[in-house]
């Protein structure tokens, strides 16, 4: 059993436990338990950018990372709410369900501590006046407001993109998922005086897509049809 500590500024200070050359192990927390990765094949690998930055560490070293790492994810939870929270203000949906009631659903339908945190930011920079900088300033790690950017949508990307990049994220995948299937279960209890049936497919498609290891073809398409 050999723990690492990682080294590059996305993964910086996580644990990683290798059991053998093929198994190997992140911490979640929330879960509060390892799960199975293939992540540290990119730390291995000459030609990846990540070669090399990592250190081995001691058990009891592993053991408390875990602790401080875990103690610096709750704080942040907190700190996430309080952002979206005063964010928000009272604002409301086109169904009138509040936004922070929306990105609690959602936080709340999630495992992972992390998950839940990016689950309250990212309509956060998406519906209010605060951006990825100042989430950065108010310490949120980088992991973190990267997840964020990669859930906020830009011009540049048509939708079928902008779904594809998610699925490279684990969090921002896991959030856009929860996130649509709110919305379509919002859908289904109010959307139909307002024929919100081509969203409905829209969405269901999505996540579909999303849950899918399928490559994106280059005439991929989702609409409401």
């Amino acid at each position: 059993m050999t723990y690492y500590k990682l080294l590059d500024k996305l993964n910086h200070n996580e644990v990683v436990k290798v059991e053998s050359q093929l198994e190997d192990y992140r911490y979640y927390f929330g879960e509060e338990k390892w799960n199975p990765t293939t992540i540290m094949a990119e730390y291995f690998w000459p030609d990846s950018n990540k070669c090399d930055k990592y250190m081995e560490i001691s058990e009891a070293e592993a053991l408390a990372l875990i602790d401080e790492q875990r103690d610096k994810y709750n704080r942040l939870l907190e700190l996430a709410i309080d952002v979206a929270t005063k964010a928000y203000k009272g604002r409301a949906d086109e169904y009138g369900n509040l936004y922070i009631e929306h990105s609690k659903s959602i936080a709340d339908s999630l495992t992972s501590t992390e998950y839940k945190i990016v689950a309250y930011l990212y309509g956060v920079c998406e519906n209010t006046s605060i951006g990825l900088e100042e989430l950065d300033r108010l310490g949120f790690t980088y992991r973190i407001v990267n997840s964020v950017r990669i859930l906020t949508q830009i011009d540049i990307l048509t939708y079928e993109q902008y779904l594809n990049r998610l699925r490279y994220d684990y969090a921002a995948r896991a959030v856009k998922i929860a996130d649509l299937k709110y919305i379509t279960d919002t859908i289904r209890m109010f959307g139909a005086a307002k024929n919100d049936d081509a969203d409905l497919r829209k969405y269901e498609k999505s996540i579909a897509f999303l849950e899918s290891s399928e490559i994106m073809k280059p005439d991929f398409k989702i609409d409401g049809n």
